[in-house]
């Protein structure tokens, strides 16, 4: 069984006290892991522009905590949290044709004080600062030699990465083909 993140990240209300079958949180991917027993290589695939922004931190420090190795596939589009839940995995494989994109948390923004905007603002760099860290140590675990600041700089950047450029910047570990997916 293969873990998909494809679609928004977000944890929704529940409607009668049910969860929407569509949904993409914390608590799906936790009750996902269940299944896998210790040792077993996770896959998860991904398609997904990310989501509300502390969920992704949660399920990339959930996914790195697991017990067993985590193997993340891009299978279109990683951006934003999406792009920080695969970054911080064992094995980072992208398709050919896909998208990696790197940017900051962001919050939608209501009528609020400055002081709760400024508020907003410090945290939403904590979240980045975490992701940033988490990402940087799992890509030198992997012989890739930067730190947080380099990725944050790509962050800041919006950096909109091809596959091969990920994989020159030491981003991904390898690029999918289209003949190795037919084969």
């Amino acid at each position: 069984m293969t873990i998909k993140i494809n679609g928004e990240i977000a944890r929704r209300p529940l409607v009668n006290g049910v969860r929407a079958e569509d949904e993409i949180s914390t608590y799906t991917i936790k009750y996902q892991l269940e299944d896998y027993p210790r040792g077993h290589v996770v896959p998860v695939e991904i398609n997904s522009f990310g989501g509300v922004a502390i969920e992704c931190e949660r399920i990339q420090k959930m996914l790195v905590r697991h017990h067993s190795p985590v193997d993340i596939t891009i299978t279109a589009i990683a951006a934003a949290g999406a792009a920080w839940i695969a970054l911080a995995s064992r094995n980072v494989v992208m398709h050919e044709k896909g998208m990696l994109h790197l940017s900051m948390p962001r919050v939608a923004c209501d009528l609020s004080s400055a002081t709760e905007l400024r508020r907003q603002a410090d945290k939403l760099d904590r979240i980045a600062e975490c992701a940033a860290e988490t990402i940087a140590q799992q890509r030198q675990r992997r012989g890739h030699d930067f730190d947080e600041y380099y990725v944050l700089d790509l962050m800041l950047e919006e950096a909109w990465l091809s596959a091969t450029e990920a994989f020159k910047l030491g981003l991904i570990d390898d690029i999918l083909y289209d003949a190795e997916v037919a084969a």
